[in-house]
């Protein structure tokens, strides 16, 4: 299954847990874009720059991962050169790929989370 480009491994994410309280505790917004909507956006905006530079003329926001997988290289690259807007690019993107593959900072177990769509807000079936 795809959505636009995306691959049915770039919608699915392992990162809530199951147990409601423990949700609510890690919360998305007041946590993460509440705090920091400005630098959201300015990465936002960098984020359709590189859809338009890496994707065909009129293709959906996506992103096309294996155009340039080299985040850490690239990470401090942009760090050397203050492009702060493409460092935290960079570290999304170096975070999202080592959660697909397995990185587990906090050590809970597959089945204890809710995997969810981020484009559709359901919960779907965990990688296998």
């Amino acid at each position: 299954m795809s959505v636009g480009h995306r691959t049915t491994m770039q919608n699915k994410m392992v990162v809530l847990p199951e147990d409601s309280a423990l949700r609510k505790k890690y919360a998305i917004y007041s946590g993460v874009i509440s705090p920091f909507p400005n630098a959201l956006a300015l990465i936002a905006r960098l984020s359709y720059e590189g859809n338009l530079k890496h994707c065909e003329d009129g293709a959906e926001m996506n992103w096309a991962e294996d155009k340039s997988p080299d985040h850490a290289d690239c990470l401090l690259r942009h760090q050397a050169e203050e492009e702060l807007v493409a460092v935290g690019w960079r570290a999304l993107a170096q975070l999202e790929v080592a959660v697909k593959n397995g990185y587990n900072p906090f050590g809970v177990e597959l089945e204890d989370q809710h995997v969810l769509d981020p484009y559709f807000g359901r919960n779907i079936d965990p990688p296998e």
